[in-house]
């Protein structure tokens, strides 16, 4: 252990080490979201948020009108912080130390060993934006730790939460694709001018609610006597969940979600939303600033990052521990949360 405490006085961590390391996580929610460095704690929404609507004719050589923001928009929300430390006891790191020193690499194997343990706390943070964006799709910022709200966008934007659309599954004579059609042009509507020639209504749906979707009468007749009948086969074997059925406009996907049932949809019930919007959800990102060392006036200029990670230690004592650390300042909005709907079997 002494040589091990030998080796850190020779080649010692910085107070707060920032290191890179990559992840890749198999997103749903978090994909929709575009990703918005900012240079600041807190996120001033007009700054972010792209405005789009008519400019007015104006006389040449006349001063330019000013753009105008709705006063809702110049609203300061906090982002927030995500993150865990794991702390690794010096005997864990002796034997590797030493090895390392005999082939004249004791840092580089140092942070290698660190970096992979901090690989490992990647994976519970991006499981948790996703936990994240999940929400903020639904129109609300919500803890993780026990389930509160900490932003209602429809209130902070100051619109009212469009009604659960009841697509009457239990009925055989039920106009499903009516009803989808109606919720689609709603949703459109609300999307304004941002929509773009990709632009698509989806819902995600609870098993139980895809299945009484694609055994409905209606839906089954409309399959039944065209191309897609084989998709309609395979989902009714739930063979592909990466499939959707097109209903009245509406692409319907079934989604399984996690297995702690953390990021799941509620029993025969679905989300409505539009894909494909401009601006329509932001994944604003905070940086560290000046809590773990990081360089204030380069982030200032360049912005937040998606995730930090750290390596830090209290002191040089045999008693010490190093910490892993990962930590993100994320803050998800859906700029838009009149697009955003919801539907009940």
């Amino acid at each position: 252990m002494n040589d091990y405490l030998e080796l850190l006085t020779k080649h010692p961590l910085q107070t707060a080490s920032l290191i890179e390391t990559s992840y890749t996580y198999s997103s749903v929610f978090l994909s929709f979201f575009e990703k918005i460095p900012v240079s600041d704690t807190s996120v001033r929404l007009d700054e972010i948020i792209e405005a789009l609507g008519l400019i007015p004719l104006s006389e040449r050589g006349s001063p330019l009108p000013l753009a105008m923001m709705e006063s809702i928009k110049t609203t300061l929300l906090d982002s927030v912080r995500v993150g865990q430390r794991l702390q690794v006891q010096n005997e864990k790191l002796a034997d590797m130390m030493f090895f390392a020193e005999k082939v004249g690499k004791p840092k580089s194997a140092l942070i290698n060993y660190l970096s992979g343990r901090a690989k490992a706390l990647d994976s519970s943070l991006y499981y948790t934006l996703e936990y994240l964006a999940f929400n903020a799709i639904q129109g609300k910022l919500v803890n993780p730790k026990d389930g509160t709200t900490k932003y209602d966008y429809f209130s902070i934007f100051g619109v009212t939460q469009a009604p659960e659309v009841n697509f009457a599954l239990g009925t055989a004579t039920t106009n499903v694709a009516d009803l989808a059609n109606k919720e689609k042009i709603r949703v459109l509507k609300a999307c304004g001018n941002a929509k773009t020639a990709t632009t698509n209504v989806v819902a995600y749906c609870n098993t139980s609610f895809f299945q009484k979707l694609i055994n409905h009468p209606a839906v089954k007749e409309k399959y039944i006597n065209t191309d897609e009948v084989k998709k309609l086969r395979a989902l009714e074997g739930l063979v592909s969940v990466e499939d959707f059925v097109d209903v009245g406009g509406i692409h319907f996907y079934h989604y399984i979600g996690s297995d702690d049932d953390k990021i799941s949809i509620a029993t025969d019930k679905c989300i409505i939303f539009p894909t494909g919007v401009q601006n329509n959800y932001i994944w604003a990102m905070s940086p560290a600033l000046e809590v773990y060392g990081e360089n204030i006036a380069q982030a200032k200029v360049s912005g937040g990052k998606e995730k930090y990670n750290f390596i830090t230690r209290a002191n040089m004592d045999i008693f010490s521990p190093t910490n892993v650390d990962v930590i993100s300042y994320p803050l998800l909005i859906p700029t838009r949360p009149a697009t955003l709907g919801r539907g009940r079997a």
